[in-house]
C-alpha cells in the first residue's frame, strides 16, 4: 500500500473487518472501526467519522479495552471539528 491511499487502506479495512466478524474478534472489530474512522476525518467526511468512533468505543467499552476508549477520547478531543455524539 502506498502512503495516502486511502482507497486501498478501506479496501483493506473491509477485508480485515470481514474476518474480525468471522472470528468474533471484538477489539479487531473496533480497531478496524477506529481506522475506519481516521480514514473519513481525512476524507472530511465527519459525520461517518464520528460514527465509527462510536462504533469503536462501544466495543472497546465491551472488551474493557481501556486503552482503546482512551484512543478514540484522544482522536475526538484533537480533532476539534468532530462533536461527539
Amino acid at each position: 500500500i502506498q502512503k495516502g491511499d486511502f482507497s486501498k487502506a478501506g479496501e483493506l479495512l473491509q477485508k480485515a473487518l470481514s474476518i474480525n466478524t468471522i472470528i468474533r474478534n471484538n477489539n479487531g472489530i473496533a480497531d478496524n472501526y477506529f481506522n475506519g474512522a481516521v480514514i473519513c476525518y481525512l476524507h472530511g467526511d465527519q459525520d461517518s467519522a464520528n460514527m465509527k468512533f462510536g462504533q469503536a468505543y462501544k466495543l472497546y467499552q465491551q472488551t474493557g479495552d481501556r486503552n482503546g476508549m482512551g484512543n478514540v477520547n484522544s482522536e475526538l478531543l484533537t480533532s476539534r471539528s468532530l462533536i461527539w455524539r
